[in-house]
């Protein structure tokens, strides 16, 4: 009774960690280093910004913790919405930002020893913002401390991801990764929407 809550709460992180790792890994057995190089630069990058946009909305889950305590589902509703609303723009703003200013910075990093793939990143960031889109409704589960609400979504998300990746690597080469992570990404979106209505 108190382990499969408790352990609900690595689920999350633990499935992010699977799919990084996992990728890495299919990458050291499929492609080359300029290749992994390429998926590691950009997501470093891109989760930077998820890290951000994530604190910010977690931030406000003590409140959701204490408005569900005392049972007051309208304030739940409205720091919700105010939620979203305010993670869709800071969202937003942050995608356009990387999409204006990335490509310098990332060529100095790498010190041009990795050729800057814009059709590959316009794919990781797409996937990333549906990702970025799902966090509120992701933090309300463990805001309400019923974490397990998510665990088989972040099963599904890993199986459809990898399954997809597997079977779109040899035609689309590194493509196949944020194509692979966009499916599974709204996948996600959408089981946890459905299950916070």
């Amino acid at each position: 009774k108190i382990f499969y809550p408790s352990i609900s709460f690595m689920t999350g992180n633990t499935s992010k960690a699977l799919l990084i790792q996992g990728t890495i890994i299919f990458l050291n057995l499929f492609s080359n280093d300029i290749i992994l190089i390429l998926y590691n630069s950009i997501r470093l990058i891109i989760n930077g910004s998820r890290q951000f946009i994530n604190i910010l909305t977690y931030s406000v889950a003590p409140e959701i913790t204490i408005d569900y305590a005392k049972k007051n589902l309208k304030k739940i509703s409205h720091k919700f919405k105010f939620l979203f609303k305010y993670n869709f723009y800071i969202s937003s703003v942050i995608a356009i930002v990387l999409v204006l200013f990335l490509k310098e910075p990332f060529l100095m990093w790498t010190k041009g020893s990795v050729t800057w793939d814009f059709n590959f990143f316009i794919l990781f960031l797409v996937a990333s913002y549906i990702e970025w889109l799902s966090i509120p409704y992701a933090s309300i589960p463990y805001s309400i401390n019923k974490a397990e609400m998510l665990n088989k979504a972040f099963i599904f998300l890993l199986v459809i991801y990898f399954t997809i990746l597997a079977s779109l690597f040899r035609l689309q080469g590194i493509i196949a990764i944020p194509i692979a992570l966009a499916i599974a990404n709204l996948y996600f979106y959408f089981y946890s929407w459905i299950v916070i209505k």
